[in-house]
Order: C-alpha cells, then sequence, then structure tokens
C-alpha cells in the first residue's frame, strides 16, 4: 500500500493531545476500487468521508459499502521534534456466524484499550495487540506475513518519467540545467539523471543507455 499528502506541511494546533488529522483532511470522498482475481470489470465504491479521520471513515465504509461490522484503529504517536515515535493500526470484523455475546465483548475491549500508537509504545506486537484487544475470546494466529518500509520505485522507473516528459521539454532541461531531478512522490527518493542520459533519451536509446 502507498500514499501521498498533497500538502504535507499542514500544521494545526494539537485536538485533546493528539494530531488533529480529522481538520486537516476535511470533508471530500473515500473511492475505493476492486480488481477482480477472476476475469471481470472492476468494482467501485464512493462514499462520503464522516469525519476526517482514517479509521473512523474506513470503518463507516466497511459497513456501508460491504455490509461488513468493523472496527479500524490506526495511529501515530510524534515526537516533539516532529519524529514518529510509534504507530500502528488494528482491524477488527465480526464473521457471520459471530455471536452477540462475542460482539459485545469486543466493543467493550476495544472501547478500554488504549490507542494503537500507545499499544506500540508499550512493546506490544501484531500477536500482543490482538491478544488485549480480543481478551476472553481466545483468539489464535492463522497467517504470519511479514511486513516493511520499502517503495517500488526505481532508477529505470524515473528514466520512465523522463521519456513521458516530451522531447520539448527534455530539450528544454538540456539547455538549461543539463540534467533532471526526478523524486517519488511516494518515498521522496530523489534520482539524477545525467546529460548523457538525457541526450541518449533524445536520440531514440532506451532508458539508461545514454551515451
Amino acid at each position: 500500500m502507498r500514499g501521498f499528502v498533497s500538502r504535507p506541511k499542514t500544521d494545526l494546533p494539537a485536538r485533546r493531545g493528539k494530531l488533529d488529522v480529522g481538520a486537516a483532511v476535511g470533508r471530500g470522498i473515500l473511492c475505493v476500487m476492486r480488481v477482480p482475481a477472476t476475469p471481470g470489470p472492476p468494482y467501485r465504491s464512493i462514499v462520503p468521508l464522516v469525519s476526517g479521520e482514517i479509521g473512523v471513515d474506513v470503518a463507516r465504509y466497511l459497513v456501508d459499502s460491504e455490509q461488513t461490522p468493523s472496527v479500524v484503529g490506526v495511529g501515530v504517536w510524534v515526537e516533539p521534534d516532529g519524529r514518529v515515535g510509534a504507530a500502528g493500526g488494528y482491524l477488527l470484523q465480526a464473521m457471520p456466524d459471530a455471536s452477540d455475546g462475542a460482539i459485545d465483548r469486543l466493543e467493550a475491549n476495544v472501547a478500554a484499550a488504549p490507542t494503537p500508537s500507545e499499544l506500540v509504545r508499550e512493546g506490544l506486537d501484531a500477536s500482543g495487540m490482538l491478544a488485549r484487544l480480543m481478551h476472553g475470546l481466545a483468539p489464535h494466529d492463522l497467517e504470519r506475513r511479514p511486513v516493511a518500509y520499502r517503495c517500488r520505485c526505481t532508477r529505470g522507473r524515473a528514466l520512465g518519467a523522463c521519456v513521458a516528459m516530451g522531447r520539448e521539454e527534455l530539450e528544454h532541461v538540456l539547455a538549461s540545467d543539463r540534467r533532471a531531478e526526478v523524486v517519488c512522490e511516494f518515498c521522496g527518493e530523489r534520482y539524477e539523471i545525467e546529460e548523457g542520459e538525457l541526450r541518449g533519451i533524445l536520440d531514440g536509446g532506451s532508458p539508461g543507455s545514454g551515451s
């Protein structure tokens, strides 16, 4: 999953000691597109944002569009210097055969639990967080997958972006700066494209084959 914020420098006063994400996001829509594994048209659903808070709006989407009662919690703890100190989240959904008692117990556990970022700061991993939220419901792991912070951007894709600039703009870059800088809008990685590579693109060579 990747995403970017169009105005990353937005700065608003804290609300009840937390980042006021809802006020920063404001009004808008949440659009979700699902592409089926088998041949067929993609399914798209659009719902209005109800709060601007990510967890609340995703949970509302799941209830309204997929008729699946869900609890979504996401949180990030930001240090005074702006660094991310802790971040975490969870998605809990009731299965079709869940009893009313189990759902009531889950709702009570979630209401009594600290925020996701606080759970992470306490040292809880995914299993520990699940055990806290599902206390009294005997949870067990079905599958585990590793996750990592990385982006799919590459130098090859950066060169492809230069190709998409078109001949006129590339000639302007060569006449002025003699090099180009491509910045990934997702992770911020910077790629310096040198003059030889740009001329190679203009001469009809493949990206990266400049002479």
